[in-house]
């Protein structure tokens, strides 16, 4: 179900328009081996599942366009006043210096290049434009409807005291959508490093700046999470000029480097949906859509309600005490450490002290599979399981996953070995005993996604294999589940 393209290229950078009910989008594919390569074009009809179309933006020679002669990188679309369909890409000489480039299309189908391009380079007396290469790139475009005028903001680097050139989210006008003006710095990166793909939208008076950064952007003091070492920041402003400054909570999507890629927004149905590049085990692909929301003044990507036309119809909500195996703690012996109890209608899983207990849900197996329950806990973790067997081998799990609330730690933990408990991902979050949480989980094709009352808070990789098997885990102490749920999704 999840689009990556084909086997000799790389899912990359994604944005896009909606037209006419139809959501059009655009992205970057990385060649396997190396070579240059023209833009992707994809449609949605629902943001879940989508068709190729044919690539456009082709590379062109160097000798005719020396300022446009690599493959096309990130940009954004714009339906003008006119009704014509504007792509803007960044442009690249071979010495990688970037400028923005506009593309026209009547139809999403054919596309033709403006012939006074470059429509925006960045200010020599605003930003820096020495060195390897001249950043200016990854346009994103909003239109401001009480001054009738569009902002586009871009990727930069400009001097701000640091010794050297560090990262900023520039800002210019324009009344046209091809000429630009008043350049300014909207945002100024805290660290010394870069910031890329920001994206703006304006949410209940005030504006919202996403960018994608992390440790290997430079920015590894900017997270208030030693676990999250590459994710999406977010800053907030009251004007679209800025400047964007973040809160005390800068983290809107956070994991490691099998996390959530480059983030775009896009308004479907009257709503305000994100798309992200996934980063699974079974390569770079389109997330599921998230909505955007503010949760208690704090911009959260949160489950979309959308994700549930997915569900197949198999499901399973009705449990007693011969649907849960105990699975043994130990390698070398078979311990079993706890018990599994149905009383009115909740189930009770327990472990003894310092050891842990794994219940596998019986005769339950899955391609894809989304978990739904009302979790309250008193115990050091509890959580999901996920055992992933492939079609030859039906006895033993090729590879068996753990999702923690760590109640302790004050963490949500993935681990990924099912008696060494190795964590493959991990994310710090407020978690409170005896307090009831809305926990769901979708692992699918490669991936997984963790929602606590119905926020994304931890996503990455894992192994899926052919179908999947679920379960319950509890460490030291019990917990209390209700309303468990377990649903087939598409594959």
């Amino acid at each position: 179900m999840k689009y990556k393209g084909r086997n000799d290229w790389i899912f990359g950078d994604m944005w896009g328009l909606v037209v006419d009910g139809v959501f059009h989008g655009i992205h970057i594919k990385w060649s396997k081996t190396g070579e240059e390569t023209p833009l992707g074009h994809v449609t949605s009809k629902d943001l879940l599942h989508f068709t190729a179309c044919d690539d456009i933006l082709y590379p062109l020679p160097e000798s005719e366009y020396p300022m446009d002669c690599l493959m096309k990188f990130t940009g954004c679309c714009m339906t003008a006043k006119n009704g014509l369909h504007y792509i803007y890409y960044t442009m690249r000489t071979s010495n990688a210096d970037e400028k923005i480039a506009l593309a026209v299309s009547k139809d999403m189908k054919t596309f033709e290049l403006y012939d006074k391009n470059p429509v925006l380079e960045v200010d020599e007396n605003i930003f820096f434009t020495t060195g390897p290469h001249v950043d200016c790139r990854d346009m994103l475009i909003v239109y401001h409807e009480k001054e009738d005028v569009y902002y586009g903001y871009f990727a930069a680097m400009a001097d701000m005291g640091y010794g050297s050139p560090s990262g900023v989210i520039g800002v210019a006008k324009s009344s046209d959508l091809v000429t630009w003006r008043d350049q300014k710095i909207a945002y100024a990166a805290p660290f010394m490093g870069t910031v890329e793909v920001p994206d703006v939208f304006e949410i209940d008076g005030k504006w919202y700046l996403i960018m994608l950064t992390g440790n290997n952007y430079g920015a590894k003091g900017i997270s208030e999470d030693e676990d999250v070492t590459y994710f999406t920041a977010y800053a907030v402003a009251d004007s679209p000029e800025g400047p964007f400054v973040h809160t005390d909570d800068k983290i809107f999507i956070g994991g490691n480097s099998n996390s959530a890629g480059v983030c775009r927004t896009v308004i479907f149905d009257g709503k305000r949906y994100l798309h992200y590049v996934d980063r699974g085990r079974e390569g770079q692909s389109i997330s599921l859509p998230k909505e955007i929301c503010v949760v208690d003044g704090k911009l959260r990507p949160c489950y979309a309600q959308i994700t549930q036309k997915l569900r197949t119809g198999k499901m399973m909500r009705k449990f007693d005490e011969s649907s849960f195996k105990k699975l043994s703690s130990s390698h070398a012996w078979m311990t079993a450490s706890g018990e599994a109890k149905v009383c009115e209608g909740k189930l009770i899983f327990d472990s003894y002290r310092n050891s842990y207990q794994k219940y596998r849900i019986e005769n339950e197996k899955y391609a894809s599979i989304e978990m739904e329950c009302i979790l309250s806990a008193d115990c050091t973790e509890c959580g999901f399981m996920f055992e992933a067997y492939s079609e030859k081998e039906t006895e033993r799990p090729q590879e068996t996953s753990f999702l923690s609330l760590n109640f302790d730690r004050e963490k949500v933990i993935m681990y990924q070995n099912a008696l060494m408990f190795d964590p493959c991902a991990k994310r710090s979050v407020t978690l409170e005993k005896n307090k009831e949480y809305h926990v769901r989980a979708i692992v699918m094709e490669g991936i997984f996604e963790i929602y606590i009352d119905d926020i994304l808070v931890l996503q990455g990789a894992i192994e899926t294999a052919e179908h999947i098997v679920p379960g319950i885990v509890v460490g030291n102490g019990n917990c209390e589940i209700k309303e468990l749920k377990i649903y087939e999704l598409e594959k």
